[in-house]
């Protein structure tokens, strides 16, 4: 009994081995060290794009959490705009960098942004990310995005930053354009409005226009 029991524990030594020398699926050479960077908008700034339109008040924040902990091995981050057209296709560009003071408000300029991107003006339909790339001492990149993974950093979504859980990008959709002359205003949108009370819930449609004879509001 006592030979059976050492054979035991041998065959179990042996699996355990051979278990902790099972590769993993990615070279563990390839892996590099981080820094995650929170970015949000600044409230009270503008949160969508005008078609056709690149005026406006865009501003964001870039921070470090304090979970995060030693970042001295980072050179600097880039700001990484990431740009989708709403039929599967995107493209990026790194639209500022050099930036290594934390916490950082940064002013969007949107007529620079899309010049980088190769366009001149939002269209209906994008979506335009910002997010952050990591440069380390030793020249390495981080992406903040690529075509392959999509946004980076999105595992530590747990992350609290000022009593929110941390934010790896700030979305700005465009919206169509809002033409403020009332002799030209034209048609905004229209969207469903759906309300739930406790006296109960309705929902309706609801049409938005600078002046309101163009087009006549909806009842």
């Amino acid at each position: 009994m006592k030979k059976i029991f050492l054979a035991f524990i041998s065959l179990s030594l042996l699996l355990v081995l051979q278990s902790c020398e099972k590769e993993l699926p990615y070279p563990i050479k390839d892996v590099e060290r981080g820094v995650v960077i929170d970015i949000v908008r600044i409230p009270g700034t503008d949160g969508l794009l005008s078609d056709g339109l690149t005026t406006g008040d865009y501003r964001i924040k870039l921070t470090i959490p304090e979970t995060q902990g030693d970042y001295s091995f980072m050179k600097h981050a880039q700001l990484l705009a990431v740009l989708e057209d709403g039929e599967g296709n995107s493209k990026s560009a790194v639209v500022a960098d050099n930036i290594t003071e934390f916490p950082n408000e940064m002013q969007i300029n949107i007529a620079d942004v899309y010049s980088k991107l190769g366009l001149s003006a939002p269209s209906l339909g994008e979506t335009l990310y910002l997010t952050t790339n990591v440069v380390l001492e030793d020249g390495n990149v981080i992406p903040g995005w690529t075509k392959q993974i999509g946004f980076n950093n999105k595992a530590f979504s747990g992350w609290q930053v000022d009593g929110r859980s941390y934010s790896y990008n700030v979305r700005y959709a465009v919206a169509c354009g809002w033409d403020q002359d009332p002799n030209t205003g034209s048609f905004i949108g229209q969207f469903t409005m759906n309300e739930v009370t406790p006296y109960g819930n309705d929902s309706y449609p609801v049409t938005l226009s600078y002046n309101s004879a163009l087009p006549d509001a909806a009842s």
